[in-house]
């Protein structure tokens, strides 16, 4: 079998069959037997990586070839869908809290993206069951609170909302937050709250309201287009007619990034048909200040309006 990844507890391995097989190394059995309880019990969830079957100390999962997010980000570049994996991972922290169970450990490299280019969160090796945790693996300075104690860690859900906050400034400035500073200035960083958000500064109280939040960030953005379509209501009777505009919106994602990114542009393609009008958001760029201008999103939204 073909070594895909190894993480502290385990080896991952890709099986002839197209799955993956996670076995322990010597003396974290513990962990892999807990971490096939959290999937078991999770079930099959669009925003969960696939459990199979257990094998002895060992168990079975669907593979991802796309790899995980950061992979993603080096072959797709700044164009991946960041507002639509922002929003599939608060869903996949919603339902994992329903049942119980805090991550403990979100980072991009825990979040696998699938043929249809949507994300499920995996690697629950380091996760609490109804307060039960058996890992002593600690997350990455970047993805937790400056309050953290290593010396004696308790999780709630606050350590996996504040993770999502590194995880989106991730997504769209393509570098974990404070990459060049060291984990005490980082601490420092977080603590004053510069350059915080939300998630950071534990503004949410739970993974639902973070979801609400970005869900009304593309309500925002569908509303608008909706705004800009009365103001060519008077064009409506000539089919066949394409407009295209070039849109600049504030930046309303609930998060909030070293460089200030400042504003969006969307470039806009308006088709008039005989009886509806089709909405195609082309391109959509991120305007920083003190960095570069890059495309967010390439793949085509469309709205049809009747």
């Amino acid at each position: 079998m073909e070594t895909i990844g190894y993480g502290v507890t385990a080896l991952v391995t890709k099986t002839k069959s197209l799955t993956v097989m996670k076995q322990p190394f010597p003396g974290y059995e513990h962990e892999i037997a807990f971490e096939r309880q959290v999937y078991e019990k999770l079930g099959i969830h669009p925003r969960i990586a696939k459990y199979r079957r257990a094998i002895k100390h060992a168990f079975e999962m669907d593979y991802y070839p796309h790899g995980c997010i950061d992979k993603a980000r080096r072959d797709m570049g700044p164009e991946i869908p960041y507002l639509k994996w922002a929003e599939q991972i608060a869903e996949g922290l919603v339902f994992i809290h329903s049942k119980g169970i805090i991550h403990c450990d979100l980072r991009s490299p825990n979040v696998l993206v699938t043929d249809t280019q949507d994300v499920v969160l995996a690697d629950f090796a380091s996760s609490s069951m109804d307060g039960v945790r058996v890992s002593d693996v600690s997350n990455n300075t970047r993805y937790r609170p400056p309050s953290f104690d290593e010396l004696n860690p308790q999780y709630t859900i606050q350590d996996d909302i504040f993770a999502f906050g590194s995880v989106v400034y991730y997504l769209v400035a393509a570098e974990d937050p404070y990459k060049d500073r060291t984990d005490e200035e980082v601490i420092e960083l977080y603590s004053a709250g510069s350059v915080a958000s939300k998630c950071w500064h534990g503004e949410y109280s739970s993974a639902a309201q973070v979801l609400d939040d970005v869900r009304q960030y593309k309500l925002v953005q569908k509303s608008i287009l909706a705004f800009l379509l009365t103001r060519f209501l008077w064009l409506y009777r000539q089919p066949g007619l394409r407009v295209v505009l070039s849109i600049t919106l504030p930046s309303l994602l609930p998060v909030y990034l070293p460089r200030n990114a400042v504003s969006e542009t969307f470039t806009v393609v308006f088709t008039f048909k005989p009886e509806s009008v089709e909405i195609s958001i082309i391109s959509h760029r991120r305007s920083m200040i003190n960095g570069p201008n890059f495309s967010v999103l390439h793949i085509p939204y469309i709205y049809t309006y009747i």
